[in-house]
């Protein structure tokens, strides 16, 4: 039996993005993440880029749990954010220009005034029920298959 799109498999991409969070190792580098990020302190990009992981670059945060967390006003530009957990996170006035949210859980999140110029991929197979995308500049975004 086929997976519907957006639904990652078992063995998916998707699910080893979003596994790599879940490891107890990983656990404190998250906690210090989250913090540089929702705070507005500290290059977070730098934290990625030392990240001892095989996948790390500066601009991978592929899979994260952000559910609820503020990162309004970030400078998110060409980040990788595809099959995070962004429900009910606000990114009101953050820049994703060329950034990728494919598959990303944007239920009840907050995009107000977001750029999301060029964004890769921003919607395809994103959850997007309740996303607030009032102002949000989106010149050359792909979009299709949205899962309510």
């Amino acid at each position: 039996m086929t997976t519907p799109p957006g639904i990652p498999d078992e063995n998916s991409h998707a699910t080893e993005l979003r596994r790599r969070w879940t490891l107890p190792e990983n656990a404190p580098f998250l906690v210090a993440l989250r913090s540089a990020l929702t705070s507005g302190t500290g290059d977070w990009r730098a934290m990625v880029r030392t990240w001892t992981q095989p996948w790390a670059t500066e601009n991978d945060l592929g899979g994260i749990p952000l559910a609820g967390a503020n990162l309004s006003g970030l400078d998110l530009t060409g980040v990788h954010l595809s099959y995070a957990d962004l429900r009910g996170a606000t990114l009101t006035g953050c820049d994703l220009t060329d950034a990728s949210l494919t598959g990303a859980d944007l239920r009840e999140a907050r995009l107000v005034g977001a750029v999301l110029t060029r964004a890769n991929a921003v919607l395809v197979s994103a959850r997007t029920d309740g996303t607030l995308l009032t102002g949000a500049r989106m010149q050359g975004v792909r979009r299709g298959f949205l899962h309510p």
